[in-house]
């Protein structure tokens, strides 16, 4: 029997690792998403969890699903299903005493549009840790055919014995829904000191608009360890098995051929998983956006979800509240016990799909509730992407700050001083002045920030821009003034107005002396030149004169 050559064996391996790699990446058809995946919900209140399709532009007419959640933590109580579902099956049953739930339902004539299958309606019977899980059973189907299954998705939500109720708010003006927001009055006016400067050196610098951490600016790839080790490890006993074949002296130039051919085939395929798995660049306008409601009163806004990558993308939208930790405006983000943002910023969508190089509009609703006390609220509209039910990336959104017009609410700030030092000697100037913001709604100013000299001539000016402060929060804002011009001693005012206060107007002033070393050089270069030209002349003329006197009084003593 003839014996197979040992380089045909690893040639063939390699072909048919490299056919079975370039199939790794294949997409599903179709894929299932739930919303909300995680929050903390008070004991006695509702979860609602929606089901949602969405088939990647496939065709599909019937949906099963098979739901298990924690009996002991949830109670099940309804399931309504999406309007295009009319036809339902008589066999759907959910059971609160085992925890599932099966549905199945149609749409006649079927569709390749994202749908919402349903929303089921927990009721939170007990604290604890609760999972919601839609099992792999759970299957989309186009005529008879199955197009998804095995999915598996998770919700995490914490739920909490519900708190004492807060105490009840402050006692001040009560606005009237007719009544101007400029109008706002507080119990105790918060007055404006006038600070004197107390040898303070003037700064400079251009506020720091706090925007959603992890913002998507830039394309990164996102490649998980798992999906490193599934082709390098192969690859490295590929390029081994290419190196023995290539060393041993008998080998044909048919061999040859085929390993390189294959080899090359395997580096492309490589290639197309890593470019695959690059994240598209996603970006959502504008970054911020403030809002004043009156009590029981809404508004309708709206955002623009830009694409500006070749690939369709999908985005899953959430709401959270936020707050500032720290003077430099950093937020941290976390689901609020009272008033939630969830409850008050209402989004459009719970998920989207953008096209490549498209834009598209997501509109969302904010609520004043009557019983909100008044003050100040901040949550965020949140994207996350999504590639196969995996998020990728870092997620991005807007943050919205809202202030309900009602009984308690308080305004006002305060400049607290300069934080920046007293004399400087490097370019650009730094101008930074904490403030302060002792009311319990949002602050948001706009002004100027001003350089005078010595001489009380205006030298520089610019616009310092919207200002805001979250509730009781301090915040040191920053600024840098390039000015090429400015050497010396000035004087900086900051003059800020309160967007909602109209007599609630900020002032400030300091002294800046401002010595840049770079153009102090050449000055200092020239002084000392013109010192040391001036230490020689007055030593010469020193000892001239010096001179001068011994022999004056040596040609004396010869007359004598």
């Amino acid at each position: 029997m003839k014996k197979i050559p040992l380089k045909f064996l690893f040639t063939l391996l390699i072909i048919a690792f490299a056919s079975s790699f370039s199939n790794t990446q294949a997409e599903q058809k179709a894929n299932f998403n739930i919303f909300p995946t995680q929050g903390e919900y008070k004991v006695g209140e509702k979860i609602n969890l929606t089901i949602s399709v969405n088939p990647n532009g496939n065709n599909y007419d019937t949906i099963f699903t098979n739901l298990k959640f924690p009996s002991d933590l949830l109670e099940l109580q309804n399931f309504k299903f999406g309007e295009q579902y009319s036809v339902q099956s008589p066999d759907n049953t959910f059971d609160n005493s085992t925890g599932i739930m099966l549905h199945s339902a149609g749409i006649p004539g079927g569709s390749n549009a994202n749908s919402i299958f349903g929303t089921a309606s927990f009721l939170v019977k007990k604290n604890g840790e609760a999972t919601i899980t839609l099992n792999p059973e759970s299957e989309i189907l186009s005529s008879g055919e199955v197009i998804l299954s095995g999915q598996s998705l998770k919700t995490n939500f914490t739920l909490v014995n519900p708190s004492p109720p807060p105490p009840p708010p402050q006692k001040t003006h009560i606005i009237e829904n007719n009544e101007p927001v400029k109008n706002i009055t507080t119990p105790q006016k918060l007055e404006t000191p006038v600070i004197q400067p107390q040898n303070e050196t003037a700064s400079i610098l251009s506020a720091t608009i706090p925007i959603i951490e992890n913002l998507s600016s830039n394309s990164k790839k996102s490649m998980n360890y798992f999906d490193i080790l599934k082709w390098a490890i192969p690859l490295l006993l590929i390029i081994l098995a290419g190196i023995y074949v290539f060393t041993k002296k008998n080998k044909s130039k048919k061999q040859k051929n085929i390993i390189i051919s294959a080899l090359i085939f395997l580096s492309l395929a490589s290639y197309q998983n890593i470019h695959a798995n690059e994240i598209p660049l996603v970006s959502v306008e504008p970054s911020k956006i403030n809002i004043n409601l009156n009590s029981n009163e809404k508004i309708l806004k709206s955002l623009l979800v830009v694409n500006k990558s070749d690939k369709l993308v999908t985005l899953k939208v959430s709401v959270k509240d936020y707050k500032v930790i720290n003077e430099e405006g950093k937020i941290d983000f976390y689901y609020a016990e009272f008033n939630s943002a969830v409850k008050w910023l209402i989004p459009q969508y719970i998920s989207m799909q953008i096209k490549p190089y498209d834009a598209q509009k997501i509109e969302f609703i904010a609520i004043a509730d009557k019983n909100m006390p008044g003050g100040g609220y901040n949550g965020a509209i949140i994207f996350q992407l999504y590639n196969n039910d995996a998020p990728i990336g870092e997620s991005f959104g807007t943050l919205i700050d809202m202030n309900t017009i009602n009984q308690g609410i308080t305004t006002g700030a305060t400049i607290k001083g300069f934080s920046m030092p007293k004399i400087q000697f490097t370019e650009p100037a730094i101008l930074s002045f904490k403030m302060n913001n002792l009311s319990n709604s949002n602050f948001s100013s706009t002004g100027n920030i001003i350089l005078t000299d010595i001489f009380s001539k205006k030298t520089s000016q610019f616009d310092a821009g919207q200002l805001d402060l979250y509730p009781g929060s301090t915040r040191d804002f920053k600024f840098q003034w390039n000015n090429e011009n400015l050497f010396g001693i000035y004087k900086a005012d900051v003059n800020l107005t309160n967007q909602i206060r109209d007599d609630n107007k900020l002032q400030y002033s300091s002294w800046l002396v401002f010595l840049p070393i770079r153009k102090m050089v050449l000055p200092t270069l020239i002084t000392l030149l013109l010192s040391i030209i001036a230490i020689i002349i007055a030593y010469k003329f020193i000892r001239n004169q010096k001179n001068k006197k011994i022999l004056f009084i040596k040609n004396n003593l010869l007359d004598n």
